[in-house]
């Protein structure tokens, strides 16, 4: 094999190439485009050293012009996408659904920011009627352009809700209109300890006034033992306590008289009718001596003196106002009212194993001991327990 000299066209380059002796063609290294081999007068071996062969390239003259630029064309993947836009009716569609939603937007936050008339004539409206309902034990309004406020004739029964509920606004209102009438209940009296023997001491309890002249309703146990009792009133005015004109021990009621001389009495309405279960309630009273303390709840039912006999609680009579209003010692004999400011009973007693499980005697056996109530006055050192009459005797006093 002989080494010879080409020239490759294609690559416009020189190339050495090794032939046969009787090679008239070669192939390029490079592109392998195959050259016509000539023999040249100057062998290649006398430069190189080795006898070779020179290629002489029998082309065309169009063969060797300079060749045509070849686009390269990326792979597939490689091929940049072209992005394409949104069409121009529906880029104008939307930018025309944009500024009607702003519009909408901005108009809505401006209608939403005014007052609406309704608003401003509740707001208006709303002093004018608890002031009207605080006046209704004078009377109430004759202006016929405000709303009447209920009396005692077309309130609404104790047993539905009125506009001033608990928890709004008119509440607060509502036990301001009926403090006058609470009774907060000081007596010295004797009590028997644990070892049966007699011992002087004293105890409060809470009451409300019924009428104008001085008659207050409380429960008996809060007088019993007693021999001085005192009233003090809302405004801190105190009058003696002449005695009792009714007393019930099965129904836990006493129906007593205060000492003349006082006609400021502003007296509690007692409720036409029972409540029902579910309906709101809230308690005034003197719970351990904190004086006018108020509580609210509901009525968790009206129980009987039977139904409360067969779960054997205590042998009393008549009927129970069962709640779930807080009362504690102190509250004994304070109003239990409605939403309309009516006496539902009176606070009693409640079971200490169970949660919130409070009675009050009902404003019915209330009305019935008022009805009774004697025009004669007994003092109240007359109630006394069997248990301190029995330390008594044991002492041989009679």
């Amino acid at each position: 094999m002989n080494p010879v000299k080409i020239f490759c066209p294609r690559c416009q380059t020189n190339r050495v190439v090794r032939t046969r002796p009787d090679d008239t063609r070669a192939p390029c290294p490079a592109c392998g485009l195959q050259v016509t081999l000539a023999r040249s007068e100057q062998p290649l071996a006398e430069r190189i050293g080795q006898s070779t062969l020179e290629a002489e390239i029998v082309v065309p003259e169009t063969a060797i012009a300079a060749p045509k630029p070849v686009a390269v064309v990326p792979y597939p993947h490689h091929q940049p996408r072209r992005k394409r836009g949104l069409p121009v009716g529906l880029m104008i569609a939307g930018g025309i659904c944009l500024l009607l939603m702003i519009t909408v937007g901005a108009l809505a936050a401006v209608w939403l920011s005014q007052p609406r008339e309704n608003e401003a004539v509740a707001s208006t409206d709303t002093p004018e009627s608890d002031l009207n309902t605080s006046n209704s034990g004078q009377g109430g309004n004759t202006n016929p352009d405000p709303p009447e406020p209920p009396n005692s004739s077309d309130r609404s029964p104790a047993g539905s809700h009125s506009s001033a509920g608990p928890g709004r606004t008119g509440l607060a209102e509502l036990i301001e209109q009926v403090r006058p009438s609470l009774v907060h209940l000081s007596v010295r009296g004797v009590s028997v300890d644990d070892d049966g023997k007699l011992v002087a001491g004293s105890w409060t309890g809470s009451g409300f006034l019924v009428d104008e002249d001085g008659t207050i309703v409380t429960n008996h146990h809060v007088v019993e033992n007693g021999k001085v009792a005192t009233a003090t009133l809302s405004d801190g005015t105190q009058l003696k306590v002449l005695g009792f004109v009714f007393v019930s021990k099965e129904k836990d009621i006493a129906v007593l008289k205060l000492e003349d001389g006082f006609s400021d009495f502003q007296a509690l309405e007692l409720a036409p009718q029972l409540p029902r279960t579910g309906d709101d309630v809230f308690a005034l009273g003197s719970p351990r001596g904190f004086t006018g303390s108020a509580t609210r709840g509901v009525v968790s039912g009206v129980r009987t003196s039977g139904e409360l006999q067969e779960m054997g609680m205590l042998d009393y009579e008549g009927k129970w106002i069962q709640t779930d209003t807080p009362t504690s010692p102190g509250n004994s004999g304070g109003p239990l009212l409605n939403m309309d400011g009516h006496v539902v009973g009176a606070n009693t007693w409640g079971r200490t194993d169970g949660q919130n499980l409070n009675f009050a005697i009902s404003s019915d056996d209330i009305k019935d001991a008022v009805s009774r109530a004697s025009s004669t006055t007994q003092e109240i050192d007359q109630l006394v327990s069997p248990e301190v009459v029995r330390a008594i005797r044991s002492r041989g006093i009679r």
